[in-house]
């Protein structure tokens, strides 16, 4: 599942004005079946089209408005590669 983003690298791309590229991995089992007895992984780069910072906004909304996009993004091709919605469940003890 997608990490919560931190928003250092936001931060940065919104003080340069620069874009962030959202990256992320997936990974299924293939049909080979390795020597410890599991199934070989394939991973796959999911590159997305680049989140460019809203210039209108201040430093603090545009970081916030690409952390934003970037999750959403994360969100919708880790539900669409799963075939899954994505959620979060913690435990209480």
């Amino acid at each position: 599942k997608p990490k919560p983003l931190k928003a250092g690298a936001f931060q940065f791309a919104a003080k340069n004005n620069v874009p962030v590229l959202p990256c992320f991995i997936t990974m299924k089992d293939t049909d080979i079946l390795g020597e410890d007895g599991f199934f070989v992984q394939e991973y796959t780069v999911h590159v997305s089209p680049p989140i460019y910072p809203d210039e209108s906004l201040g430093r603090r909304e545009r970081a916030s408005q690409m952390m934003a996009k970037n999750a959403e993004i994360w969100k919708n091709i880790y539900e669409t590669e799963y075939s899954m919605p994505l959620t979060y469940t913690t435990e209480k003890e």
